[in-house]
């Protein structure tokens, strides 16, 4: 849905070398250095990136920004491969191996976006014929993985 106040929901997916470790009582990742670090330090030095704020501890951790005006959530999901696909089905079940639970609600975002649109015979009419119907329902499901 696109309005006032409406941003856009993206995923970033990894290889599992970028996994995260357990030690001392919190959480060591290399994700913090890769994609909290290096991608944020890159983005910062942009100057079509606005607004731009890391939160790494967040339930899904997320980068928000503006890019040209426009705000972005940026989630991070480190999949058990060691090299991502260009074609990577991410509804496939197998995704969700041996993969942490920040990762697994990270990908469920655009899972259940894209089941909803696989389900929905005519996504064009019937977001004409019911917007406030979507509305409910994005805001219902995105609360679902939150």
């Amino acid at each position: 849905v696109h309005g006032p106040g409406a941003d856009i929901d993206t995923l970033c997916v990894g290889p599992k070398h970028a996994s995260r470790n357990v030690g001392n009582n919190f959480v060591i990742c290399h994700i913090q250095e890769d994609f909290f670090g290096e991608l944020y330090r890159m983005l910062s030095e942009m100057p079509e990136v606005q607004e731009l704020h890391p939160v790494p501890e967040a339930h899904v951790p997320v980068m928000k920004f503006k890019f040209n005006g426009v705000s972005i959530d940026l989630r991070y999901a480190n999949v058990s491969l060691w090299v991502i696909p260009e074609d990577l089905d991410i509804s496939q079940e197998s995704i969700l191996q041996y993969v942490d639970d920040q990762t697994v609600r990270s990908l469920n975002g655009c899972r259940v976006t894209d089941q909803i649109l696989r389900l929905v015979p005519n996504i064009e009419a019937y977001f004409q014929n019911d917007t406030s119907m979507y509305e409910a329902m994005g805001k219902a499901t995105w609360g679902l993985f939150k």
